[in-house]
């Protein structure tokens, strides 16, 4: 248990946000506003980033290439 914490305490959640799936957007917004969604600490530590499935849900160099430039940004580094 106590790794487990060690890992929460630093843990940052990506979330790909459904674009046009209702029943998937329906889902996440189920999650969003439960109580255990509320209670993990990257959530209540700000942790948690959102991006559009339809644009970021890709397994190919091109999409890689694109985070690689996107993730800093999302996480507010100065790069």
């Amino acid at each position: 248990m106590t790794s487990l914490r060690a890992w929460m305490a630093i843990c940052i959640i990506f979330m790909l946000i459904p674009t046009t799936a209702p029943d998937s957007k329906r889902t996440l917004d189920h999650m969003l506003n439960s109580a255990l969604w509320r209670s993990l600490p990257a959530v209540r530590q700000g942790r948690v980033y959102f991006v559009e499935a339809d644009r970021w849900n890709w397994n190919d160099a091109m999409t890689r290439q694109k985070l690689l430039t996107a993730l800093p940004k999302l996480l507010g580094a100065s790069s």
